[in-house]
């Protein structure tokens, strides 16, 4: 009885931050349960229980109540594939948010992502340092949390994304910062 309500207890507050989240942001796509994620192979993803008639579309960011897990790679009828944040095809533009040094997020593959310096040589890096989204690109809002270095680096850091897919079980599915321009020959939407 005492660890089931240890467990609830748990949820409540997972939930709540999930909440507190959904409450912060732009109204979100859809909210959606993570349903499985890729852990023994170099390619990382993560298969979300909503598709396309919920909403869902390529491009879009997923996050957690602890930050950014990824974005949609692929969306079917009731389910989408998510890119996670840790494999080799992904990368993020970030700031470090005690002075906004601009970086790159790149996944590594193994769990882990690398933070890349995009402007200065010799940028040190130092455990500890937490980055953010920055906005660049379009797809991500800035101020979004990603990474926390791990390990000292110059130019290039080892760190760990705050969001683990492993351990998250609902996710929010937000619209891309920018929209995409139209296509040669269409009308932009007011």
């Amino acid at each position: 009885v005492l660890m089931r309500a240890r467990a609830l207890s748990y949820d409540n507050r997972r939930l709540k931050k999930l909440l507190a989240l959904r409450e912060r942001t732009s109204a979100p796509v859809t909210t959606a349960r993570l349903v499985s994620s890729s852990a023994s192979s170099t390619r990382r993803f993560a298969v979300l229980n909503a598709g396309f008639r919920q909403g869902v579309a390529v491009g879009q960011p997923v996050r957690g109540p602890e930050g950014l897990v990824g974005r949609i790679l692929e969306a079917g009828p009731n389910t989408a594939r998510v890119l996670l944040l840790t494999d080799p095809e992904s990368i993020v533009p970030v700031r470090r948010m005690r002075d906004g040094l601009p970086a790159i997020a790149a996944g590594r593959g193994d769990g882990w992502i690398e933070i890349r310096s995009v402007n200065l040589i010799n940028a040190r890096f130092d455990p500890g340092d937490i980055f953010i989204t920055s906005g660049t690109g379009g797809i991500y809002a800035p101020n979004i949390p990603v990474a926390r270095v791990v390990r000292k680096g110059n130019d290039i850091a080892l760190a760990r994304t705050f969001t683990q897919p492993d351990t998250l079980d609902f996710a929010l599915v937000q619209r891309a910062f920018l929209p995409m321009p139209p296509a040669e020959g269409q009308v932009a939407k007011p």
